[in-house]
């Protein structure tokens, strides 16, 4: 058996009995290199392009371009997207602050705003909550509710 120059011998039952070594691929019984681009690595795998690019990398024609991250963002975890910043939801191509009205904080999640207690949620502000006599706040402290024995009647605690 003829075995090509970067190939290894394998004790397969079935094929050539050989397949190339890691970065190159069979082609017409022989090992040609595979082009790896700046910022890729081999993935080890002679089929397809064998090569990916490397973390905060993204492929373009063939090559690997650095990802374009906006202002307020960061590179994601498996390093193949962004994300924006807790206060900067993502808004197309960018994260944008969130404006926060006074008495307002950003909910769990970050990416909206919430009254402090005591306050309510009107369009883009936080107004104070009036209560009515007999009315305390609730447990929320975004509404409130009546006194024992009173009722809510509207914007009143009744009998």
């Amino acid at each position: 058996m003829d075995l090509p120059e970067n190939a290894v011998l394998t004790d397969s039952d079935y094929g050539l009995g050989w397949e190339c070594g890691r970065g190159y691929r069979a082609t017409n019984g022989s090992c040609t290199i595979i082009a790896i681009p700046a910022n890729a690595y081999s993935t080890g795998n002679n089929r397809g392009k064998g090569w990916e690019c490397v973390r905060g990398y993204e492929e373009a024609d063939s090559l690997c371009v650095k990802m374009a991250i906006p202002a307020n963002a960061y590179l994601g975890r498996q390093g193949t997207n962004w994300l924006c910043e807790r206060g900067y939801p993502k808004t197309a191509d960018q994260c944008l602050a969130i404006q926060l009205p006074a008495n307002a904080y950003l909910n769990d999640n970050g990416d909206d705003w919430l009254c402090g207690r005591g306050h309510q949620k009107q369009e883009q502000s936080c107004a104070f909550i009036i209560l009515p006599e007999n009315a305390h706040l609730n447990s929320s402290g975004s509404s409130w509710d009546c006194d024992k024995p009173y009722r809510r009647s509207g914007n009143q605690c009744i009998r």
